[in-house]
């Protein structure tokens, strides 16, 4: 199931009719709502913008529906909740927003519900205006987590899939650190991790000159030999190997390679397809596609449904399941003051 469809079938919708969007649809909407926007009213949370706790500022919440993608916006304000000093808006799906809370004195955070086992969380560093919109959908009860990430500083809004395993987001953006609960969330040391990732992922693509980047679906991650992910990079197809264990982003980047996908004849991948790629023995790997109806057998399996377009291989690709650090032993607490006898303490009085 594309990402689409499973956001869709992760909210509500019906996977036949709404649901049934290819990957295509997806960027196309999250490239052109801001035209449908201009139409809507937008909705406030607070009838009061909420005071930061040195009292520099103030914020509220802003948001628009244009269907199933919207935009949350917030104003940044005087103490008095008068002049609005900066504005920092991110494209969102489905946004309801909800609890505002000052994480610090700088930094501010909204929740949006947007479905069923799906939130948001849009972060804002006041000072600045600085923008971050993290969305988690849980497809299925227990199962893994699907990671969007938007940023205000990019070459681009528009939000940037990721590949998970479990609870964890591994790439493009390396988060270890994801909160398990929803209080933590909403702590510095979170936003601090968030703040980081995107930076080291920013810092990568100016690096490799990447303008576009968006992510296909479905990634292959195997154990001692790392995880492959197929992206459309500037226009093209790309496969794209990474460790999946690296405890660090620079660890990651460092060791992150890119190939193109070059088929043969180069007219054989549909440009709206759904690339696959597929570990197949040691460091080998082929890059498959889904047949259209059309052309496949009518009897035909979910297997005999997929072609293979590229065969290739990564050489030197190895990988070692990631060790969370060993937190720092607990200082034993000093211990009290005996008390002091008070029949001894009364004697000294006397004397």
């Amino acid at each position: 199931m594309k990402f689409f469809d499973r956001v869709m079938y992760s909210l509500g919708a019906r996977k036949h009719g709404a649901g049934r969007f290819t990957r295509l649809a997806l960027i196309t909407l999250h490239t052109s709502f801001m035209a449908a926007l201009c139409c809507g009213t937008p909705q406030t949370l607070l009838n009061k913008p909420v005071v930061s706790p040195d009292g520099r500022f103030s914020a509220n919440v802003e948001w628009e529906n244009a269907g199933f993608i919207g935009l949350m916006r917030m104003k940044i304000c005087s103490p008095a909740g008068g002049r609005v000093s900066r504005i920092a808006e991110l494209p969102g799906m489905n946004p309801e927003p909800a609890n505002l809370v000052w994480i610090d004195s700088e930094w501010l955070a909204c929740e949006s519900f947007m479905g069923d086992n799906a939130s948001g969380f849009f972060y804002v560093h006041a000072p600045s205006g600085r923008a971050l919109m993290l969305e988690i959908v849980e497809p299925r009860p227990g199962g893994a987590w699907l990671f969007t990430v938007a940023a205000s500083d990019g070459p681009t809004s528009r939000p940037i899939q990721n590949v998970a395993a479990a609870r964890t987001c591994l790439f493009p953006l390396l988060i270890r650190s994801m909160p398990s609960d929803e209080a933590a969330f909403f702590t510095s040391a979170f936003v601090a991790s968030l703040v980081a990732a995107n930076d080291a992922f920013k810092t990568w693509r100016m690096r490799e000159k990447i303008v576009s980047f968006d992510l296909h679906a479905e990634s292959d991650i195997r154990a001692g030999i790392g995880a492959l992910a197929v992206a459309d990079v500037n226009g093209h197809h790309e496969v794209i190997y990474f460790p999946a264990g690296a405890a660090a982003p620079a660890e990651m980047y460092s060791r992150v390679r890119r190939q193109k996908i070059a088929p043969d004849p180069p007219s054989a991948i549909d440009p709206a397809a759904e690339l696959r790629p597929r570990w197949t023995g040691g460091n080998n790997f082929v890059i498959e596609d889904k047949l259209q109806h059309a052309d496949a057998p009518a009897t035909a399996t979910a297997a005999q449904t997929r072609r293979i377009v590229m065969s290739g291989r990564v050489e030197g690709a190895i990988d070692k399941p990631y060790v969370p650090p060993t937190p720092a032993p607990t200082p034993a607490p000093t211990p009290a003051p005996a008390a002091e006898n008070k029949s001894a303490k009364d004697h000294r009085k006397k004397r």
